[in-house]
């Protein structure tokens, strides 16, 4: 009992007991004068952190997933071009499967063509690609009008409608 008393007189903990005792002895004097706005504080500080945690996770989705090309930078690399479009010649020419960009001839760029005729594929910005275009078996079907392109830009739409040579 002799060393209890003796915490005691450290000056923190004596402090933190009185405290304690007169905090006790108010709630039991004035224990029904708890104002009703400050027993809705914690509960109104909730929802409001739960509503800014709803807009801030609303629009981080809207920025990242909703496609809108003002929130979005080009993906495109510095220097590169997405070229992209469609591939529709007569029938009887044979049925595109390749669409090939040569910009030397020994380099060679091709992408499939989707079976509705669409194709996309990233090129070097500002250079001369002769393009053709192949049948499944990689044979040479033609060169479609146009038969050269220089993309430039991120973004470069050219379709091909019809063949050359």
């Amino acid at each position: 009992m002799g060393n209890c008393r003796r915490l005691l007189r450290i000056p923190s903990i004596s402090l933190i007991l009185r405290l304690i005792k007169s905090k006790i002895a108010m709630s039991q004097s004035q224990p029904s004068q708890v104002s009703q706005s400050h027993s809705h504080r914690g509960y109104k500080l909730a929802i409001v952190v739960l509503l800014v945690a709803v807009v801030v996770l609303g629009a981080g989705f809207a920025f990242t997933e909703l496609p809108n090309p003002i929130l979005k930078a080009s993906t495109t690399p510095a220097g590169f071009t997405l070229v992209h479009g469609t591939v529709k010649i007569p029938s009887g020419v044979g049925t595109p499967k390749t669409i090939q960009f040569r910009p030397t001839t020994t380099d060679t760029l091709s992408t499939t063509i989707s079976s509705d005729g669409n194709f996309e594929i990233t090129l070097h910005s500002n250079v001369l690609y002769n393009v053709s275009l192949q049948a499944a078996d990689n044979s040479h079907i033609c060169n479609p009008n146009p038969s050269t392109i220089v993309p430039s830009g991120s973004d470069y739409t050219q379709d091909f409608t019809s063949c050359g040579s």
